[in-house]
């Protein structure tokens, strides 16, 4: 019996359908196989980094160099089953970069140089130098931008600059991830407190190299070892008493915090006695003073030893008290 034409259109219809859903799961093997073993072809070849894509039997391999095209082209090409192979390169993203700037500091100026990733982060460098030295303080910008930088790290500097303060001269200097402060600060209070600023900036005391010199001023130095209790002695000796031990082992902390400062020490006598015996006494009190902070640690380098005798009395030498007075032993700061 013969069949209608509809009939027949419905059976080629299946037959076609039928032979459609057989051949996808067949194609996407033989992709799945072509470009496994040309993957694995590329990697023996040295291709770390190439990438293979196949639709049927024709690939593409994507790299991130035009230099050995041809290379791997041929090594794909090699592959049984490959019918068509070319090449697409494509440049690989640049890794973002940890942020690298220094920030040099002097007496409240402020020269910032390295790279930042946007004109947003350069503006807030420079308010907060403003922030940590005033409105007026000179801030020089020779930052660059680079979009490919992170800008870790670059919001505490400016704590790092407010803790300096404007009396420091030295640099923070920002890059890798870790902190390096140089210069000088002056004093250990402040030293403290820029690297606690700069651990907390970048997470870690292990990331912070604390480079700082404490240089106090002169004159600061010297109102420091004036207001030291007296440094006394045992009745006409040169042997200190345990209250003028007390009295030097300050200076010594003084003298050592402070490693720029050198000092003259000057012994002084009352007029008891003759003029001679009192200018050996005061002159082998002041070096047993000189003797005393070199074993506690303080370089010989940095002090001198000299005796006045009865001849600079402090206040006229007409009483005990004023006499007590008179014995003494003094610290002067040099230029």
């Amino acid at each position: 019996m013969a069949r209608s034409p509809l009939a027949v259109a419905v059976a080629v219809v299946g037959l076609a359908l039928v032979g459609l859903a057989q051949a996808i799961p067949n194609r996407h093997a033989m992709e799945r196989d072509l470009t496994s073993r040309s993957e694995r072809a590329l990697r023996a070849d040295g291709f770390t980094d190439a990438d293979v894509r196949f639709v049927g039997r024709d690939g593409t391999v994507r790299l991130p160099s035009s230099a050995d095209v041809d290379r791997a082209l041929a090594v794909v090409r090699a592959q049984d089953g490959v019918r068509v192979a070319v090449a697409e390169v494509v440049a690989a993203l640049p890794e973002p970069s940890l942020p690298a700037v220094s920030a040099a500091v002097d007496r409240g100026r402020v020269l910032y140089t390295g790279t930042v990733p946007s004109e947003a982060s350069r503006a807030a460098l420079v308010a907060a130098a403003k922030q940590a030295f005033g409105s007026d303080a000179l801030v020089v910008d020779n930052l660059t931008v680079n979009p490919n930088a992170t800008d870790t790290g670059l919001a505490g500097l400016g704590g790092v600059l407010a803790a300096l303060g404007k009396d420091a001269k030295g640099a923070v200097h920002l890059r890798n991830g870790t902190i390096t402060l140089t210069g000088e600060v002056p004093s250990q209070g402040v030293r403290d407190a820029v690297v606690r600023a700069a651990t907390a900036t970048v997470g870690s005391p292990a990331s912070v190299i604390d480079r700082l010199l404490v240089v106090a001023s002169p004159q600061e130095v010297q109102g420091e070892l004036a207001a030291l209790p007296r440094v006394t002695f045992l009745t006409k000796s040169a042997a200190l008493t345990p209250e003028g031990l007390a009295a030097v082992r300050q200076a010594a902390g003084i003298l050592q915090a402070n490693p720029s400062i050198r000092v003259r020490i000057e012994g002084h006598t009352d007029t008891d006695g003759t003029p001679a015996a009192n200018l050996e006494l005061s002159r082998a009190r002041a070096q047993a003073v000189l003797d005393t902070l070199r074993s506690l640690g303080v370089a010989a380098d940095r002090m001198t030893a000299t005796g006045y005798g009865e001849t600079r009395p402090k206040v006229p030498d007409t009483t005990p008290a004023n006499k007590a007075i008179n014995r003494r032993v003094e610290f002067v700061v040099l230029p």
